[in-house]
């Protein structure tokens, strides 16, 4: 019994030393590039309901630009911009009042000083050969996990799932990945939407 105990553990502390250099390899290619654009396919899921969706994110730095729906969000580190297509309405809101379930710009960053890591399993998906690592928060967050899945050959990112604390999950599905691309700024010009309610809560 001891033995299997042993070998246990033996076992346990090499998965783990594979999930540091692989989380060490991939947030070294992630600070390289000056800025990520990506397409993806986001599946929210709790006890209740199931949702899909589609949409895009630019991150550069502590900055981002999402559109999903009807929604255009933009966040230069300093301010947020809400604009409702369906309503042309614009919130403006201070960054720091965002309490969002999880922060975009932090979405690729899975630094070994935020997180714990634990090396799952490495299967096939979509004829790929894949890679799961589970991320747990070292200091208090609103979420419990994240399960992170990367190709075998690249360490590129495929899917993103970030688990709750109420039982659901947000599961990033990641369509296209692009970097050091020209981007727009990180600002949103009133100029552009005729008409456009603005509520300025800052």
């Amino acid at each position: 019994m001891n033995k299997i105990l042993i070998l246990f553990i033996f076992f346990q502390t090499i998965n783990n030393n594979e999930s540091l250099v692989i989380i060490e390899k991939v947030n070294s290619k992630i600070l390289n590039y000056e800025n990520i654009s990506i397409n993806f396919t986001l599946n929210f899921k709790n006890q209740k309901i199931q949702e899909e969706q589609s949409g895009s994110v630019i991150i550069s730095e502590n900055k981002f630009r999402l559109e999903i729906n009807d929604q255009l969000i933009i966040n230069d580190g300093k301010t947020q911009w809400i604009y409702l297509k369906s309503v042309n309405e614009l919130q403006i809101i201070n960054n720091e009042s965002y309490n969002g379930s999880f922060n975009l710009s932090d979405l690729l960053d899975f630094s070994n000083e935020k997180y714990k890591s634990k090396y799952i399993d490495e299967v096939y998906e979509s004829n790929n050969k894949t890679k799961i690592i589970e991320l747990y928060p070292k200091k208090e967050e609103s979420f419990m996990k994240i399960e992170l899945k990367l190709k075998s050959k690249n360490l590129d990112i495929t899917n993103i799932k970030i688990f709750d604390k109420n039982g659901g999950s947000y599961s990033y599905k990641i369509n296209s990945f692009n970097t050091n691309t020209k981007i727009p700024p990180f600002n949103f010009n009133t100029k552009e939407y005729p008409n456009i309610e603005i509520i300025d809560l800052r």
